[in-house]
This record gives structure tokens, C-alpha cells and sequence, in this order.
């Protein structure tokens, strides 16, 4: 994960969940996926009707970007109820985790 307008780039271990069928959506029709990263959080979303929104936390800062413009504290609501929702419109069996690790 990089984050072009601070320049961050994320290092260590970094986790993604996701569903784990490609074809599977959420009941809106949309798919969520989300990172975490000890510099980060990122939710990407993708709804049938929508552009991609991309957001990114940033937890030394505070900061949230969406799209790669700073964003405020709805945005941050928002990104919150989002991963509410994924989480709780699947089963568990239905998610997948993924650890990684990108070297400094």
C-alpha cells in the first residue's frame, strides 16, 4: 500500500480481508476490501453504480484521505460504517485474511 499525496509508504506486516469468492458481493450489489498496516488503515469499495472509493487512515497523524484528497470527520464515519456493514453482512466463512509482509 502507498499513499501518494503524504508520501507514506507502508512497511511490516500488513493485513487484508476480503471475501473470499470474487464473484460474491455484498447485499447492496458492492464488494469492501480492507488493510491494515501498523501506519494504516485502508477501506477500498466498489459499488455496482459508483466509482471505486478508496480511504485511507492515517493513525500517526489522524489524517483520512479519500480518494487522495484529505477528508474530514464524516468521511471518517463513514469509512467506519462501511467496514460495520461488511463486517456484518457476512458470515466469517465468508471472509478471508491475508498477511503479508512488505520489507523497509
Amino acid at each position: 500500500m502507498s499513499h501518494s499525496k503524504t508520501n507514506t509508504v507502508t512497511t511490516g506486516l500488513i493485513k487484508v480481508v476480503q471475501l473470499s469468492d470474487d464473484k460474491q458481493k455484498l447485499p447492496d450489489g458492492s464488494r469492501i476490501v480492507f488493510a491494515e498496516s501498523k501506519q494504516q488503515f485502508v477501506l477500498y469499495r466498489q459499488a455496482p453504480t459508483d466509482s471505486a472509493i478508496t480511504y485511507v487512515f492515517e493513525r500517526d497523524s489522524g489524517k483520512i484521505f479519500v480518494n487522495g484528497s484529505e477528508g474530514g470527520s464524516d468521511d471518517k464515519h463513514r469509512m467506519i460504517e462501511l467496514g460495520k456493514y461488511m463486517l456484518s453482512s457476512c458470515k466469517e466463512s465468508d471472509l478471508i485474511a491475508i498477511s503479508t509482509s512488505n520489507p523497509v
